[in-house]
């Protein structure tokens, strides 16, 4: 029930292009920086990514146009068609539940219709940036066939200096291609087919945090080269069949990754993934009531199936030793769910629902050593004959029960109880046998009470929800104190509690204020290991990914001007406090508590169908990391930071 929803205007109007840009103006989602393994963190409500590799889940699921994407590595890729966003925050127990026991994001790209749409926009910025999209959608046979096609490139210099080669790092270069072809069919029958590519080509580089050089230099011995693939196709049906709606969703998708550097640990390794990857089919299938009855329904049933691999050659310099981390994984995933819903009386609703999920998985892994002392002697087979094999079967029912009660024509209030569940898996850089052998599953029981209502002539909309959740073997990444390698665990329990909170007010026809506020309390209760002899006890330790507070507050105020056009400054704050990417909850393995602050001026013609932005980006020039990792020896520590101040002016057309 807890839900924050954006439309293709609200993301215009805010220049949002990804998941990065919606952390700062959704309570409780958190995306950070750039991992390494090819995508971001993205948390909802302190839980989220692990981002190891291919051998575990997310526990927040990302659908695009209704198809589950499985591996994040995807996540960095710019919105260009988006119609609208739904962020669903804590565990989604059945339309949306797999593996979602953070949560889920729902993506929705423009559906062509009858109606003639065409946008487009070009901007320019410092670092020599520059961005063009367009959209056009509309009639191909009338009252039949529909059409669409977008597609959008961006491209920036690095912002980081690389003194050793001279070259510049953590530059941009993005491609995106999408296409739509929808056939209204005889019968209420309606099938849309959908395909998308994407590119991304960067210089990614980690800082050393603790080298005395300025925040922008970065030292590396080799290149720094990372290029991201993604491609998808898409098919929607609906239609009725008697008095119910039918949808079917079946999806293929198809990622990779790869990425070279030596930075943070600059002249004592190498590492080259080549390549990352993942292929997966997607298929659901639901039948819903259609009624105004008392009564509603929804059942439905899914399977999803992956194939995905890593391949991770590291380099330790100083000995010289080369590492071969090389894991394939195959999944098989089915899943059925139900859900009823019952209008008690005019004002009091239940809903009731559960979904019954079965994963089936097998690992093979080779972790070796020594058969190579750097990248150019690398050779195929290194690890021929090497793999261990593993497989395992998981199954859970998560059930979800919401009560609603309409209190006035414009307030309704809710209480939710819901269990979520995120799949067992395995670490790329751990035997596939002993303690250290995988991951259990997670599993998490959630509380929750809100009240959404519109007040003052519904000049004023607030949303407020408190809640709890009970996490039990909570899976978590944390680097290994000894190997200083990725490890991955099950925490023993950990507690959410928090609030969030979401007002729009409209005080005049041509002003708008909107805040979101979040707290959060997210710590583990339990969570001890021994690490060669040591105890260690991050028992009271707030989650990875998990800011205690965050603050947004948007401002904006329309000015008629008397050529009948108008002018629309808009400013945007966001805060965020301590945030920290390990359980030990130091620093500099976190970023600190800062505010960001962006302008914008709009200026829209009196036609309304074309205007200019000008706009600056992080005002303030913060540069707190957004991620950091453990380097090979104790004066390293790894960080990503994120781009400096950005300012630049867009042009804009749309016509529909």
């Amino acid at each position: 029930m807890a839900i924050t929803a954006f439309t293709g205007d609200d993301l215009d109007a805010g220049q949002i292009s990804g998941l990065s840009d919606l952390s700062g103006i959704t309570p409780g989602l958190f995306v950070g920086g750039d991992n390494s393994l090819g995508s971001s963190p993205v948390a909802i409500r302190g839980i989220g990514s692990l981002n190891l590799s291919v051998g575990a889940d997310e526990g927040v699921g990302i659908y695009v146009d209704g198809v589950y994407q499985g591996k994040p590595f995807t996540n960095q890729f710019s919105f260009i068609d988006v119609d609208s966003i739904e962020v669903l925050r804590g565990p989604q127990g059945t339309l949306y539940g797999r593996n979602a026991t953070g949560g889920a994001i729902v993506i929705h790209t423009l559906t062509p219709g009858p109606e003639v749409k065409l946008k487009a926009d070009a901007s320019l910025t410092n670092l020599n940036g520059y961005q063009a999209r367009f959209l056009l959608s509309g009639p191909v046979l009338e009252d039949r066939l529909y059409g669409k096609i977008a597609a959008g490139h961006a491209a920036r210099d690095g912002y980081s200096f690389n003194p050793t080669s001279g070259e510049l790092l953590n530059d941009m270069n993005n491609t995106m291609f999408t296409g739509a072809l929808r056939w209204a069919a005889p019968g209420d029958w309606d099938v849309t087919l959908r395909g998308y590519h994407g590119k991304n080509d960067a210089s990614f580089a980690y800082k050393n945090a603790l080298d005395a050089l300025p925040v922008d230099v970065i030292p590396a011995t080799e290149p720094n080269e990372s290029t991201k693939r993604f491609s998808s196709g898409t098919l929607n049906v609906t239609g009725l069949i008697g008095n119910s709606q039918f949808t079917s969703v079946t999806g293929y998708t198809r990622a990779d990754t790869f990425y070279l550097s030596s930075s943070a640990n600059v002249g004592l390794t190498q590492v080259l993934m080549d390549p990352i990857g993942s292929r997966q089919w997607y298929q659901e299938l639901r039948l819903a009531s259609s009624s105004d009855s008392a009564f509603s329904w929804i059942v439905g049933a899914n399977y999803y199936r992956e194939t995905a691999q890593n391949r991770t050659n590291f380099v330790l310099l100083f000995l010289p030793l080369g590492l071969n981390f090389y894991g394939d994984l195959k999944t098989s995933s089915r899943a059925g769910f139900v859900e009823l819903g019952y209008q008690i009386t005019d004002l009091l609703k239940l809903t009731a629902g559960a979904r019954y999920t079965v994963d089936d998985k097998q690992w093979h892994l080779c972790n070796a050593a020594g058969a190579y002392t750097n990248l150019s002697n690398l050779t195929p087979g290194v690890c021929d004959g090497l793999y261990e094999n593993d497989e395992d079967e998981w199954d859970a029912l998560t059930p979800r029960l919401v009560l609603e009660y309409q209190w006035t024509e414009d307030v309704f209030g809710y209480v939710s109880v819901t269990k979520g569940f995120r799949s067992g898996g395995w670490n790329f850089t751990e035997p596939v046998t002993g303690p250290e052998a995988g991951v259990d599953p997670e599993e998490v029981w959630s509380y929750e009470v809100g009240v959404k209502g519109e007040f003052f002539a519904r000049r004023l909309r607030a949303n407020a929800s408190m809640f709890a959740a009970d996490y039990s073997d909570l899976q978590v990444r944390s680097p290994d104190p000894v190997t200083t390698l990725f490890s991955l665990r099950n925490a023993a329990t950990a507690r959410i509690n928090g609030l969030e909170v979401e007002l729009l007010a409209r005080p005049g026809d041509s002003s708008t204020l909107s805040a979101t506020i979040t707290y959060l309390d997210a710590t583990y209760s339990d969570y001890a290991y021994v690490i060669a002899g040591s105890p260690v006890d991050n028992g009271g330790n707030h989650l990875n990914n998990a800011p205690e507070w965050q603050v947004s507050l948007d401002a904006e105020h329309e000015f008629p001007l008397p050529n009948g056009g108008s002018l629309m400054p808009r400013l945007e704050l966001r805060y965020v406090s301590d945030v920290y990417f390990t359980e030990a909850n130091q620093f500099p393995y976190g970023g600190k508590a800062h505010e960001t602050i962006n302008l914008r001026l709009q200026y829209l013609a009196p036609s309304g169908t074309w205007g200019f932005r000008l706009f600056a980006d992080n005002l303030t020039n913060q540069r707190e990391p957004t991620y950091a990792f453990e380097g090979i020896t104790p004066d390293i520590v790894g960080v990503m930071i994120p781009p400096p101040r950005l300012y630049g002016g867009q042009m804009f057309y749309s016509f529909r």
